[in-house]
């Protein structure tokens, strides 16, 4: 049977944030309360369980009793879907069965946010006419289990296609995102493997949709023993290590192109595409058997204003055909 809360406001904006649980009862009490406070918005949060075997659900049914706006989806199925398929199933019922949503944030089951993190975000968004869509994301600041500050977050943000093609820095917990966006994520939903905030993020990117970076943290997120992503120290030393131990290492062997694949399912999307994307996404696709697109992929458009390490790391994996 279809919920229906009482809680929207038309006075207000209603965000719809989607939460996936995995055995958090450690933390998930925090997290919602923290949801629960947002300021000058009006919050609907879903909480899909994914098969969690501690008392997380018995949390979750508490929550849903006592508030109206908590809103429990598949609560009867006790089903492991995965991080990426839990949190696009939970959107795609949310898009469906609330179409006075206009605005959607991800949300994990053990950070806590800042009072006025959805209403920062809402307040870039409304600014958007793009039919693209738009999406907000910010830094963040790492803490420990109690909530005690390790260090801050502090991203460089390129507005530029290589941006698709390294890992990406926004976090789904971090993203307020529109009605416009959802409709392009599950009209070009992945068959590959991969997490639903990346997925967005570059689709968002890949089809020109209003892209707004707050460099304000507005969310503390917990580093613990049962993280599912932790804190990414360094992306470039990993890649670094790795390009330095595997120099002449199985350089004619099969390997998985994981951006190179992840570009492909892009690609499928090519209709809704931005002329560059496109034009960039074909290099790509054949570059390891093109020198020409090589080439123009080793000095792709942004290139020159990344770091030596990563203009390094990057000529060695466009070499060796290893995007």
């Amino acid at each position: 049977m279809k919920i229906l809360p009482n809680s929207l406001d038309n006075s207000v904006e209603n965000v719809a944030v989607i939460m996936s649980t995995y055995n958090g009862e450690r933390y998930i009490r925090e997290q919602i309360e923290s949801i629960l406070n947002q300021k000058k918005v009006s919050v609907l949060l879903f909480i899909r369980d994914d098969g969690s075997k501690d008392n997380t659900r018995k949390i979750i049914k508490e929550y849903c009793t006592n508030y109206r706006n908590v809103i429990w989806i598949d609560e009867l199925k006790k089903e492991n879907l995965g991080v990426r398929d839990s949190f696009l199933r939970s959107l795609t019922f949310v898009y469906k069965n609330y179409p006075d949503i206009h605005y959607f944030s991800f949300s994990d089951q053990d950070d806590y946010w800042m009072e006025d993190k959805l209403f920062e975000g809402v307040c870039r968004l409304e600014k958007s006419k793009n039919t693209k869509g738009a999406l907000y994301y910010t830094n963040k600041i790492f803490v420990d289990k109690n909530l005690n500050e390790i260090k801050k977050e502090n991203i460089v943000y390129y507005n530029d296609y290589m941006e698709i093609l390294w890992p990406s820095l926004a976090s789904g917990c971090t993203m307020i995102f529109n009605r416009s966006l959802v409709y392009f994520t599950l009209k070009n939903y992945p068959k590959i493997n991969c997490i639903h905030d990346s997925w967005i993020y570059r689709l968002a990117k890949c089809i020109g949709s209003d892209i707004y970076f707050d460099e304000k943290p507005l969310i503390l997120y917990r580093q613990h023993d049962m993280n599912v992503c932790g804190m990414k120290t360094t992306i470039l030393h990993h890649d670094l290590r790795y390009m330095l131990n595997n120099m002449f290492k199985n350089i004619f062997s099969s390997r998985e192109h994981i951006i190179q694949n992840f570009v492909k399912e892009l690609y499928l999307a090519k209709e809704d595409m931005t002329s560059e994307s496109k034009y960039y996404s074909e290099i790509i696709i054949d570059y390891n058997y093109n020198i020409k697109h090589k080439f123009k992929l080793m000095f792709i458009k942004g290139f020159s204003k990344r770091k030596i390490k990563t203009r390094m790391v990057w000529i060695y994996k466009v070499i060796f055909n290893m995007i």
